[in-house]
């Protein structure tokens, strides 16, 4: 080989060799570049992230400092609940009683279908076939009802005063 073509293949590998640096020089500044983009928009994510969690951490103060403001309520009504317990006098419920025997057999209500009727006597809901106080319920109409007691029998309409035979024994 001639020394001038070994040079020239000298030079052709020395610059081949410069090309394939400087692109890889460029490449590498490519992905250096890339690579600050993605820092640069993980940064700004981070940011905007940071931001929300403050306004987050803001928004659970304000809450808890409701919620204790709603404690201190509370517990002042309890204590005003307490007082007042204290200085109003409870009413004993009255104890259910059978009714007076001028009232015992009052009917109250009248509740009429065709498929089953229902009367209240005494506060009590009754139907065709029972008994209170010794008196059975023979026959439910829209506006009476029919009693026997004993060999007794009579009709009542709603809020008629009820005969004395509720209060008598039976015979």
């Amino acid at each position: 080989m001639k020394p001038t073509t070994s040079i020239a293949i000298k030079i052709l590998a020395a610059g081949i060799a410069i090309i394939f640096i400087i692109n890889y020089g460029f490449a590498t500044s490519r992905v250096q570049k890339e690579a600050k983009e993605t820092i640069t928009s993980l940064k700004l994510h981070l940011s905007r992230t940071s931001t929300k969690l403050k306004q987050a951490d803001a928004q659970i103060e304000r809450l808890q400092n409701r919620v204790d403001e709603l404690k201190t309520q509370l517990a002042s009504k309890s204590a005003i609940e307490k007082q007042l317990r204290k200085s109003v006098p409870v009413e004993d419920k009255p104890e259910p009683t059978v009714p007076e025997q001028s009232t015992r057999g009052l009917v109250t209500a009248i509740l009429y279908t065709l498929r089953g009727s229902s009367v209240v006597i005494d506060d009590v809901i009754l139907h065709e076939g029972n008994e209170i106080h010794g008196v059975k319920i023979d026959k439910i109409k829209q506006d009476t009802v029919e009693f026997s007691k004993g060999r007794h029998h009579w009709t009542q309409k709603i809020d008629e005063f009820p005969p004395d035979i509720w209060t008598k024994k039976a015979k």
